[in-house]
């Protein structure tokens, strides 16, 4: 004889990401008596039951589930600030990491040594530097949180590199006036990489001295990587240079009779004589 009874299991699920998932199962289960199994008859040992049916049913009862516990992935970024300066003066460099677990250790490299002391570190969230010498200057950042790291370049919206613009520290000309066929000394210093000097000088280092021997009054303009500044150099007219140019023993005007005026741009003319003395004669 089959009888047919109900049963039920717990039944357990991990999911993916942590989630736990309990249950119960209706398991039918059918029993069948055999003859003089149980019951003495037959006279005979009883026969062995039968194997216990394989599990099967339905989910009757809905799951309860755990907060999966999920990192989100590390990301970070980076800007630059001012996007250009001149030499010596300073750009901070700052990072703004998201995602991750635990806190955030930051590494800085970049052009000219970019770096952050004691880094990665939580204190180095942004960095400050200053630049000797002019260029284009780029920078990159390394975080790390957790098991995770990551790292980006710096932009400051299209410009993927801070401009730094060289610096003319001096520049001079001595003496800034001479006379005629006397000479002068440019001077300069500056920050860049290499200079110019108009009125066909042409390419000179970045600190150095030139002499000059201008004909006239002459104005040099000196640039180093688009930084510029001007001088003068200012020549005499002869007869106020305070030199004997005609070695007369007479200097400038109005000792020199050759001259006729301060202006006069030769001690050589000839004398200038005053106008003609008049005298007035009473009449007879």
């Amino acid at each position: 004889m089959n009888k047919t009874t109900a049963t039920t299991r717990l039944l357990v699920l991990t999911l993916l990401g942590g989630a736990v998932l309990t249950g119960m199962i209706l398991t039918p289960v059918t029993e069948t008596a055999f003859a003089g199994y149980g019951t003495g008859g037959g006279g005979g040992e009883p026969s062995p039951p039968p194997p216990p049916p394989s599990p099967s049913g339905h989910l009757i009862a809905s799951g309860t589930f755990n907060t999966p516990n999920c990192v989100p992935a590390l990301s970070v970024s980076c800007t630059f600030s001012p996007t250009s300066v001149t030499t010596g003066q300073t750009v901070t460099w700052s990072a703004t990491a998201s995602g991750g677990s635990g806190s955030y250790r930051y590494s800085w490299s970049g052009t000219d040594g970019l770096s952050c002391s004691g880094q990665p570190s939580s204190a180095c969230q942004s960095v400050q530097k200053s630049y000797s010498v002019s260029g284009t200057k780029t920078g990159s950042v390394t975080v790390e949180a957790g098991s995770q790291s990551t790292s980006a370049s710096c932009t400051n919206g299209s410009l993927t590199g801070v401009t730094i613009t060289a610096a003319i520290t001096s520049f001079t000309a001595s003496p800034s006036s001479v006379a005629s066929g006397g000479s002068s000394t440019l001077s300069w210093s500056s920050t860049a990489a290499g200079c110019t000097i108009n009125q066909g000088i042409g390419s000179v280092p970045a600190s150095g001295s030139r002499t000059v021997s201008p004909s006239s009054t002459t104005t040099y303009t000196l640039n180093c990587d688009g930084a510029t500044d001007s001088k003068t150099v200012t020549v005499l007219p002869q007869c106020n240079d305070a030199v004997d140019n005609d070695s007369d023993g007479k200097i400038d005007y109005p000792a020199d009779l050759g001259c006729e005026n301060a202006s006069d741009g030769d001690e050589t003319g000839e004398p200038v004589l005053g106008p003609p003395a008049w005298k007035e004669v009473a009449p007879e």
